[in-house]
């Protein structure tokens, strides 16, 4: 008896694996494209969070005045620096003006360059103010690099280096900086000499409103690095100016304070110095 062989699967249809062919290469082909796409999500949420981190890690140094409100005592023309005395209030001496540099972010700021944006080699010892030109009595020397008054002399300092400022969080206490002895005893020189002669209150008064107007603005450029030596910069203005003169006292309460760049408008606005002529003759005068 002849033996049967068992039946052979019916051949599926060519159609029908070109579709399974298909299937694969599309299968494949979204696989791989997927697979791209979660690579680049992976390189962009890491680059996300390397910014975060180094935002996060950032220096933002700030500067803020060390004392806002001080007194000038003085005598009638100061002709020397020894005429001219910066008090906190009453008997307490102020050796000079300074402003903090307070770092308000989270990590710590290196390498740190103040740059003062008051050149000496600019004081002259004549100066106009509106129609009338004053002597200042201070003067600076090129070939000692100094300024002289009378029988005082300072080396200005413009610039000043700064090893490192921690977070605000972590300082035990803010940096300060001395402002140059030459700003300072320039514009108190300037101030006292442009309120002569003190008997003329509308001279007087044109003359305090020019001074006002053109002195007293100081620049201050500061850079720095952060722990991956990137350089940041910034730059701050401050203004000193007169709140309260007592002519027959010769006392002068001053304001130092740092203006904001962000809001120009109030520089337009208007500032009162109260004046108390000889005679006990009181005036407030607007500064614009």
């Amino acid at each position: 008896m002849e033996e049967l062989s068992p039946a052979l699967p019916p051949e599926k249809p060519k159609k029908e694996k070109s579709k399974l062919k298909n299937i694969a290469f599309w299968a494949g082909l979204f696989r791989n494209f997927f697979t791209i796409i979660a690579s680049l999500v992976s390189v962009i949420t890491l680059f996300i969070l390397i910014r975060q981190n180094e935002n996060t890690y950032r220096p933002d140094l700030e500067v803020a005045v060390e004392t806002p409100v001080f007194e000038v005592l003085h005598t009638d023309t100061p002709a020397t620096c020894r005429d001219i005395e910066l008090r906190f209030s009453g008997d307490s001496i102020l050796p000079a003006l300074s402003v903090r540099l307070v770092n308000l972010g989270m990590g710590a700021a290196k390498d740190i360059e103040l740059r003062w944006l008051a050149a000496p080699e600019k004081m002259r010892d004549t100066v106009r103010l509106g129609a009338d030109a004053i002597a200042t009595g201070i003067r600076f020397e090129p070939s000692l690099g100094m300024t002289v008054f009378g029988n005082c002399m300072n080396q200005p300092h413009q610039t000043e280096n700064l090893p490192f400022v921690l977070p605000v969080n972590q300082a035990d206490r803010p940096e300060s900086v001395r402002l140059p002895d030459h700003v300072a005893l320039a514009w108190c020189n300037l101030l006292i000499r442009s309120l002569l002669p003190r008997n003329d209150i509308g001279r007087c008064t044109e003359r305090l409103q020019a001074f006002c107007r053109e002195f007293g603005h100081i620049g201050l450029e500061v850079t720095y690095s952060d722990i991956n030596r990137k350089r940041h910069r910034g730059q701050f203005r401050l203004r000193l100016l007169p709140r309260y003169i007592d002519m027959d006292g010769r006392k002068i309460i001053c304001t130092f304070r740092v203006s904001d760049d962000k809001t120009p408008a109030a520089e337009n606005e208007a500032i009162s110095v109260s004046v108390l002529f000889p005679g006990h003759v009181f005036k407030k005068v607007e500064i614009r």
